[in-house]
């Protein structure tokens, strides 16, 4: 479990956001890197933004539909490919959150690939 200290707090009517000053490693390994850089919170809506970096020679894609805040289920959303050796920024869509404080809990989830093998990247972190 990776525990951030130090981060920003920005507040922009109705939007908070907590940037980390340092990204969050939720994946890394030879094929793919996907980093956490922010939560932010928005009418009811939770997002976690996402670095996500593609190592290999073809495209990955990845998906993601359920998280757990301290082992409660949230339904939670993220679908996208990213092209061989190369970066993209992505969300986590997160419905029926009612404050930045939410995120304070323990998160888990699995991001799941589907290239030449499906693979499955299981992670835990606390903001």
């Amino acid at each position: 479990m990776k525990l951030v200290k130090e981060c920003v707090i920005c507040v922009i009517q109705n939007k908070e956001i907590k940037e980390f000053y340092e990204p969050i490693a939720l994946v890394d390994d030879k094929d793919l890197k996907i980093n956490a850089i922010s939560v932010q919170y928005l009418n009811n809506y939770g997002v976690i933004e996402l670095i996500l970096e593609n190592k290999s020679d073809k495209t990955i894609s990845v998906s993601l539909d359920k998280l757990f805040f301290s082992r409660i289920e949230r339904e939670a959303h993220i679908s996208c490919e990213i092209p061989a050796k190369s970066s993209a920024n992505e969300y986590i869509y997160l419905e029926d959150i009612n404050s930045l404080d939410e995120f304070n809990d323990k998160i888990e989830g699995a991001f799941e690939t589907s290239n030449a093998t499906k693979d499955r990247y299981e992670f835990m972190f606390k903001v």
